[in-house]
């Protein structure tokens, strides 16, 4: 007789066990029934939709425990633990909420942005922006293998570069590369005519109109926003090196990782080199950007974190090389011109270190301390043409500048930021 009973149970599976069924209603906050919501049970192949009262139903469930869940776009996932009872009908009956991400992520190239942290200078959702903004993604940047930020800016609408030493058209609107903004803060680091390497960008965020003049000068047409890399809690490491014509070589390397293990101490260091790429003879051109951060998490709601970058270049000289004309035409010269004389030079450096302090209160309330200086100085003897070149006595006239421009910019600002929370109806 046992040999029977098993041989029934072999065949008839979960009869010969207790069976319970489930059933509810799924409706969203306000009370309307939640439509085609997809409702299953973990681990099995028990899955619905719910029709249109909300309600959705399961028979012939072996008893037993189970994982409810419930899922739906736009709106946050349900797991809840339920009980299946044999001869019963168990009754389970939920309310979806709005996902808390809803309207905040913005994807490009898989890379997924959800807030606007440095562009306002607080963790704001997209969604709460009354600008337009436009991010360049990290993935972007190693996707295309972008080196500087005119590249970069080539997928943005509206900005186009109008010079190769930093200026740049935003919307009719000229401005440069010292009005641009770093982690939020005004006070670039970049020397006069110095377009720089990405070597330390992890990611550009770009407000279009004239709204963004509120983020400080030279923005009436957009203000553009250069996020740095961050520190990492894990340890990691890359280099990249390339080289090309006309004696280009590049080197690019990060690390990262943690200093203690509470790994609550982290950092992150870059560093970008790069000689040559420049067509003309006898022409130098070397490039050099360090750049590290380092951040302590003191607690889960407070953190430090300090960020310094240094830049050196040493050019023969760092605008774009001008040639004479002949009769209103351009002068045709061979690679090897350079109107330029031995004592020619153009050097750079500058460095920037920036400071940010956050205490969140409670989930309203935070406070954060903004810090940021920066200075830059440049030197240089420069000769350009200046007028016609006469074929006749094969004079060239030209022009001969010396300048020192020396710079610095301070930045602080303290900002107590209120989340305003708006009644869902």
């Amino acid at each position: 007789m046992k040999f029977l009973y098993l041989l029934c149970c072999l065949l008839l599976g979960g009869y010969c066990y207790g069976q319970g069924n489930l059933k509810g209603t799924i409706k969203q906050k306000d009370g309307a029934a939640a439509v085609a919501v997809t409702v299953s049970l973990a681990k099995t192949t028990y899955s619905t939709a719910t029709n249109e009262s909300g309600a959705y139903s399961f028979n012939q469930i072996p008893e037993g425990n189970y994982t409810l869940k419930v899922s739906s776009i736009n709106y946050s996932p349900i797991s809840t633990p339920i009980k299946i009872t044999n001869g019963a009908t168990t009754v389970v009956n939920l309310e979806l909420h709005l996902a808390d991400n809803l309207l905040e992520e913005l994807e490009i190239n898989k890379k997924i942005i959800k807030n606007s942290t440095a562009l306002t200078r607080t963790s704001t959702p997209l969604k709460s922006l009354p600008q337009s903004v436009q991010v360049v993604s990290e993935r972007q940047i190693k996707d295309q293998q972008l080196l500087y930020v005119e590249e970069a800016l080539k997928n943005v609408a509206g900005v186009n570069f109008s010079s190769p030493y930093g200026n740049f058209n935003y919307r009719g609107f000229e401005t440069g590369l010292q009005d641009i903004m770093f982690n939020g803060m005004k006070g670039s680091p970049y020397p006069e005519g110095v377009s720089p390497m990405l070597s330390n960008v992890e990611r550009i965020e770009v407000i279009h109109g004239p709204t963004a003049i509120l983020y400080g000068q030279g923005a009436l047409g957009g203000n553009i926003n250069l996020v740095t890399k961050q520190p990492k809690k894990y340890s990691s490491f890359s280099v990249s090196a390339g080289m090309g014509n006309l004696n280009l070589y590049r080197v690019m390397a990060d690390v990262s990782g943690s200093l203690n293990k509470a790994k609550n101490l982290y950092f992150v260091t870059s560093v970008g080199y790069q000689d040559g790429g420049v067509y003309l003879d006898n022409y130098k051109k070397r490039n050099l950007q360090l750049y590290s951060a380092l951040r302590w998490d003191i607690s889960p709601k407070t953190f430090i974190q300090v960020n310094g970058t240094y830049l050196n270049d040493d050019q023969t000289r760092n605008y774009q090389p001008t040639l004479p004309l002949v009769k209103n035409d351009l002068f045709a010269v061979p690679y090897r011109f350079n109107y330029s004389s031995a004592d020619a030079f153009y050097k750079g450096s500058s460095y920037q270190v920036q400071a940010e302090v956050q205490h969140q209160f409670n989930s309203d309330w935070s406070l954060h301390l903004l810090a940021n200086v920066a200075e830059s100085s440049s030197k240089r003897n420069e000769y350009s043409s200046l007028g016609y070149y006469d074929p006749i006595t094969t004079a060239l006239r030209r022009s001969y500048t010396k300048k020192e421009d020396p710079f610095a910019f301070y930045f602080h600002q303290s900002l107590l930021k209120w989340q305003i929370r708006r009644a869902r109806h």
